[in-house]
């Protein structure tokens, strides 16, 4: 993974997340970001994804909802792009940083793909860096309303009845850098999944229901044992064997 070294502003390799600042600094960087997630929101959901029919808080509304939150606590976020990495920088006044990369997955190999790619890295970056998620409004108030009148007799779920019910909808995903019939089909195959895959598996997903040939997709069955596990890899080699054989010769 892609790290940037602060003093001397070259890439280096790391396996994660790295700190620099000394014992004091970096302890003031934890109580400050302790103190802005103490009044931090979540973004509303008021985005739509019509590939999954879903609603997420882009990367602006995200932006947002920061913003304040940490310049009232000595915080701030950078974002800069090296290569197809996404590195995001927490820093704190007192000169602790926090930084973590993110590779990109881009989907079509054009500026418009590439520059979806990196806000789609930026959003899910700037959330898990600063503890928050998607909030969608009428998600919320209907819960809260379900609660509220629904008799207690109605938390008894019977077998049959959970062996019915319909999977639980991916989180929100937006592909925009896949073609519209490569959205349609990840779409379809990632409904089929009863648990909520990693956006990773969903991009991976996407991918490969776009390989151009048969060999680039031996070559991707290949290397996913090992960097994905449980029903994220079930999904990646269904979308990778789905496509071979719409390539294979009739």
């Amino acid at each position: 993974m892609n790290e940037v070294n602060i003093a001397s502003g070259e890439v280096t390799v790391t396996n994660g997340p790295s700190i620099t600042g000394s014992s004091d600094q970096v302890s003031a960087l934890f109580a400050a970001l302790a103190k802005a997630q103490g009044v931090l929101k979540d973004p509303i959901a008021d985005s739509s994804n019509p590939a999954f029919k879903s609603k997420y808080a882009d990367l602006s509304a995200c932006l947002e909802a920061i913003r304040k939150p940490f310049s009232d606590n000595g915080l701030a976020i950078l974002q800069p792009v090296f290569g197809e990495t996404v590195v995001t920088m927490l820093v704190h006044e007192k000169g602790a940083v926090l930084q973590s990369s993110m590779p990109l997955m881009i989907g079509k190999r054009d500026m418009p793909g590439f520059k979806s790619a990196v806000t789609y890295a930026r959003r899910t970056a700037l959330q898990a860096v600063a503890g928050i998620a998607d909030a969608d409004d009428d998600a919320a108030n209907a819960s809260k309303t379900s609660q509220r009148s629904a008799p207690a007799a109605n938390a008894q779920t019977t077998t049959a009845s959970r062996q019915q019910s319909s999977p639980p909808p991916q989180t929100p995903f937006v592909p925009e850098e896949f073609p519209k019939d490569v959205q349609e089909k990840a779409a379809a195959l990632l409904s089929t999944f009863k648990v909520d895959l990693s956006d990773r598996a969903k991009i991976a997903v996407h991918k490969a229901l776009g390989y151009k040939t048969i060999d680039g997709c031996n070559r991707a069955l290949a290397t996913i044992t090992g960097v994905y596990s449980g029903e994220d890899f079930a999904a990646v080699e269904a979308a990778i064997n789905a496509r071979k054989m719409e390539l294979a010769p009739a």
